[in-house]
């Protein structure tokens, strides 16, 4: 707390609360059941095409994808890329990684056009069924505390809140 006070009597602005979540893997898998309106391509390891999704969704420059390769080429446990498409359009992605009982779900994106048709609940039902199969019995994910509807999302299927933290910037 000391720390904090003190970075903001220096001048360092709050950026990007997010809230950290946790939820059983069974109940997430059982509320997210029946989400499969669009096609879906799961891979252990992320494809040009899921990495291309990503940045778009996110509205990401270009000038971030060789970061981004570099972290998500060196993940040492298992992982799971999930991309929804419908045809050649992509429409959503997110990712999991597992380890030790354990899953956190990240990156899950969904682009504007396709928001609130079930694209995110359908890659958090494959990337809970992914996670299942790797043992995982308690998923966690961090989300932008005001991204309302992603927090009414995540909180639909289960996710409860654990803590905050945020970052501070000058």
């Amino acid at each position: 707390p000391e720390l904090d006070s003190f970075l903001q009597g220096q001048g360092y602005r709050v950026d990007a609360e997010s809230s950290v979540m946790t939820a059983t893997t069974a109940t997430v898998r059982e509320r997210a059941r029946g989400a499969s309106r669009f096609s879906l391509h799961a891979h252990s390891g992320f494809t040009a095409r899921w990495l291309d999704a990503f940045i778009r969704i996110e509205g990401f420059s270009d000038d971030r994808r060789s970061a981004y390769e570099r972290i998500l080429g060196t993940i040492g446990p298992p992982a799971c890329f999930v991309l929804v498409h419908d045809g050649s359009e992509d429409l959503g992605v997110g990712m999991s990684v597992a380890e030790r009982g354990w899953a956190g779900i990240f990156c899950v994106a969904t682009d504007e056009k396709y928001r609130r048709q079930g694209v995110a609940k359908q890659v958090m039902s494959a990337l809970a069924d992914w996670s299942q199969d790797q043992g995982a019995r308690n998923l966690y994910l961090q989300v932008v505390a005001t991204n309302a509807p992603a927090v009414s999302l995540y909180s639909r299927l289960a996710f409860a809140h654990l803590y905050f933290y945020h970052y501070r910037e000058k």
